[in-house]
């Protein structure tokens, strides 16, 4: 079955694969903290308060999953889960990611996507999600399911794009101060034709 995918979108050409113990996860987490939503948002609007729950949101993320090879392994190396990260192969540079984590049964959740600016709005998320559900429907998933800042607008709207469908918004705390509006979206592989 399919991991890896090589494509070209924006005069970019792009492979997208697992993560390997040789990537530099120092240089991904620096990349992952430059485009995080919530902190980019937050310095658009000059919201302290915003760009305080991306900065939490950043170390929880490295403190879990993203703390090392090993860390993310015992996440995204087991059960069809996987951690892929987006390499542009021109520079050779890891320039995005996204992960599926299969959950109980049939379901999947969409993890850790991010591309970086120069990227934006060319394709490649949309092209990145549709890698990710071709993925989850081989492994037998019928149903994938995400959460990302409420915040995050365009985001939602290249997921909504993509045929996800809101199923609710939540408060979920970062710490004991501060909390961030998600939003909940869901996609039925039964129902689509990929």
């Amino acid at each position: 079955m399919f991991c890896s995918k090589d494509f070209s979108l924006g005069g970019f050409n792009f492979t997208i694969r697992p993560c390997q113990p040789e990537d530099d996860l120092a240089t991904y987490r620096n990349m992952f903290i430059a485009n995080d939503c919530m902190i980019n948002i937050g310095k658009e609007r000059e919201d302290e308060d915003m760009i305080k729950c991306g900065e939490e949101y950043c170390r929880g993320a490295f403190k879990a999953e993203l703390s090392s090879y090993d860390a993310l392994m015992k996440v995204f190396g087991n059960n069809d889960s996987v951690f892929w990260v987006l390499v542009d192969r021109d520079s050779n540079d890891i320039v995005g990611s996204v992960a599926l984590e299969r959950k109980d049964g049939n379901m999947g959740e969409l993890r850790r996507m991010v591309t970086s600016h120069k990227y934006r709005r060319k394709g490649v998320g949309t092209a990145i999600v549709r890698f990710l559900l071709d993925y989850a429907k081989s492994k037998g998933l019928i149903k994938v399911n995400l959460s990302t800042p409420a915040v995050n607008i365009p985001g939602i709207k290249m997921y909504e794009g993509a045929g996800f469908l809101h199923t609710g918004d939540e408060n979920y705390p970062l710490s004991d101060t501060v909390s961030v509006g998600i939003r909940k979206l869901s996609y039925d592989l039964q129902s689509h034709l990929l």
